[in-house]
This record gives structure tokens, sequence and C-alpha cells, in this order.
């Protein structure tokens, strides 16, 4: 059987092929570990808190610095414009755009969502702290 005859099946005869909980081998693996897949999910979305508002302490510290500026040509016209208070924005519309992807996946599948907020998170908090220590910013008094 096909990965298609697995996981999607047509409504009423129709060729556009819609997601069937009840032909998806993973998802009756996620039903015997529920508890640890729902620890693990808010411990991701955690990470993905955590990370976007570390993004924004660092950016905090480094743009007052003469040598940094923000990389992102949209977050820099935001935090010119508005402020901190507009990064702060920023960071929760894009949290909260990763919520509404996260609610029209299916069970076992959303999980994806906030690993890569988290992911994605890490990577942006990483480059900033090395810029910060490079520059000499987080070690200034």
């Amino acid at each position: 059987m096909s990965v298609r005859g697995l996981l999607a099946t047509t409504r009423g005869g129709g060729w556009v092929p819609y997601y069937d909980p009840r032909r998806d081998p993973v998802r009756a693996m996620i039903g015997e570990h529920e508890l640890a897949f729902d620890l693990f999910e808010v411990v991701a979305w955690g990470m993905t808190i955590t990370f976007a508002l570390a993004d924004v302490v660092t950016t905090a510290i480094g743009l007052p610095h003469p040598l940094l500026s923000e990389a992102v040509p949209s977050s820099l016209w935001v935090i010119n414009t508005y402020g901190w208070v507009g990064l702060a924005v920023e960071h929760a519309l894009a949290l909260g755009l990763l919520a509404v992807m996260w609610s029209l996946l299916p069970r076992p599948y959303r999980l994806v969502v906030p690993l890569e907020g988290a992911f994605a998170g890490y990577l942006i908090t990483h480059s900033n702290l090395v810029t910060l220590l490079t520059h000499g910013v987080a070690l200034s008094p």
C-alpha cells in the first residue's frame, strides 16, 4: 500500500485527498504515549517563547552599540518606527502565527511547528550572543 493510501482517502468520489486519522500508523503509536507527547509539546513551546524573549533582550542590549545594527530589514524598520515595544509586538505576532499553524495541523504532526520555532529562535539568539561577545558588548559595564 502506498503512503497516500495510508494517510489519505477521498471524500465522495472526489480527487482531493484529506487526512484520515484512522488510517495513520503514527497517530496510533502516539496514542500509546500521549502523556509524553503532551509534555514534549509543552517543552517545545516553552523553548520557542524563551528564545523569542532572548532575541528581544539580546537585540536591545546590542543595538545601542555604534558598530552593531539589526540584520533583518523589517525588524530594523519596526525598531526605528515603534521602538522596543514594536519589536516585542513583532515577536508576539510571529508566535501567534506559529500558534495558528500549530492549531491547523493534525495531532501528531503539529509538534513540528514549535520545534521549528525553537530551532529558529536558538539560531537567532546564538548569533546575537556571538555578536555581543565578539564586540565586547556583553562584557562591558
